[in-house]
């Protein structure tokens, strides 16, 4: 598995724009509208990635039938694996790709994420972000891994991860414990 299907790359993929959309479901319409059309006028040349705060493919059939996105990119931390596989069959269908968001979470959503966008057809890039992934890998007894700029999809059981419960532990604390 490819994370771009040639690399790994960071906030800072060309090609690209990822929007920040505040969660104002009344206002959802105006928004992607605007944000494409702003986009376009200005000249950025750049693809619109829509898709952090969206939870279900009925909201990301809004953007897409409004050609408010270039780039579906649902959280999978956020949405679940079997949506999030409903919103990227949803955008294969109007020939989008598909860049898995991957914000500030842990490793058990990274390698859903993973696992997910292995069986994308329409995968275009994987967000990553090295400190996430380095604290993430804290809990794992075997960590995920990243080699050549390439995601190494887990293997084994379930999403192939295995958490370290003794670690878990020290990072926990009880009701009591707090200073």
């Amino acid at each position: 598995f490819t994370a771009t299907q040639g690399g790994l790359v960071g906030h800072h993929a060309r090609g690209h724009v990822a929007d920040r959309l505040p969660r104002v479901d009344g206002r959802r319409a105006v928004l992607c509208h605007g944000l494409h059309e702003l986009v376009y006028q200005v000249g950025v040349g750049a693809a619109v990635a829509v898709g952090e705060p969206l939870r279900t493919r009925y909201q990301f059939r809004e953007w897409i039938e409004r050609r408010a996105l270039d780039i579906a990119q649902p959280d999978v931390a956020r949405c679940g694996i079997t949506e999030g596989k409903r919103i990227a069959d949803l955008a294969a269908t109007y020939h989008l790709p598909v860049a898995y968001h991957v914000g500030v979470c842990l490793g058990v959503a990274m390698a859903a994420t993973w696992h997910l966008a292995a069986a994308t057809p329409n995968f275009y890039i994987q967000e990553h972000e090295p400190p996430m992934f380095d604290l993430a890998n804290r809990l794992f007894k075997e960590p995920l891994r990243v080699e050549g700029g390439h995601a190494v999809v887990p293997e084994g059981p379930g999403l192939g991860v295995d958490i370290d419960v003794e670690t878990l532990r020290q990072w926990t604390t009880q009701e009591g414990d707090r200073a």
